[in-house]
């Protein structure tokens, strides 16, 4: 009986070394996979934090264009009101000059036919 308690013995213990191995290899597993997850988890986060920096980035540039965008705006409305009230004061001159230019013309008619009747009544 000895024998067989022995036996017994060594196959109990053996069957618990295989139960810490199994339990150790386990637990390893689990700490590997809770490493991993922690990484997964780490560099989720920096994903995430570079793509809020981008995204403010992106955000802070474009804000600066449509600023830029806004104000060329405002200057080509200013270069085309100053445009068009430089045509206005053009088309004002070239009828005044057209005007003057009659009245010289009369004048000068008056002068002309004034010559002739002096010229013809000597």
């Amino acid at each position: 009986m000895s024998l067989n308690t022995s036996s017994n013995a060594t196959t109990g213990d053996t069957q618990r070394l295989k139960n810490v191995s199994l339990d150790a290899k386990q637990m390893l597993k689990n700490e590997m996979e809770s490493d991993i997850t922690a990484d997964l988890r780490k560099k989720l986060h920096r994903a995430k934090k570079e793509k809020l920096e981008m995204t403010t980035k992106h955000n802070a540039e474009l804000s600066s264009y449509e600023s830029q965008i806004a104000r060329l705006r405002s200057e080509v409305e200013k270069g085309e009101a100053l445009r068009q009230r430089l045509e206005y004061d053009l088309a004002v001159v070239r009828k005044e000059s057209g005007m003057g230019r009659r009245m010289v013309e009369e004048r000068l008619d008056e002068a002309l036919r004034t010559q002739e009747k002096l010229c013809g009544a000597r």
